[in-house]
């Protein structure tokens, strides 16, 4: 109980900016991993490579972030 409270405490959520995109359901560089769950939810698969993670989707959807910002969508 004390790691949950402590974790709670301590992390910061990611700032949601770019609600335009994500009510007309748009992913767009420069994106964080939160606004994409927003828009996509969560990843089937995740493969992460030093500094890049690649989100895989069940329709074939792939966004790739580095440094958890959105740098490639393939739609």
């Amino acid at each position: 109980l004390n790691d949950i409270a402590k974790y709670a405490t301590e992390t910061k959520p990611e700032v949601v900016s770019h609600w335009e995109n994500i009510e007309n359901k748009e992913a767009v560089k420069g994106m964080n991993k939160t606004e994409i769950k927003l828009i996509f939810g969560r990843p089937v698969n995740e493969r992460i490579t030093g500094k890049r993670t690649k989100w895989m989707y069940a329709d074939n959807s792939v966004v790739i972030f580095t440094n958890d910002i959105v740098t490639t969508i393939i739609e």
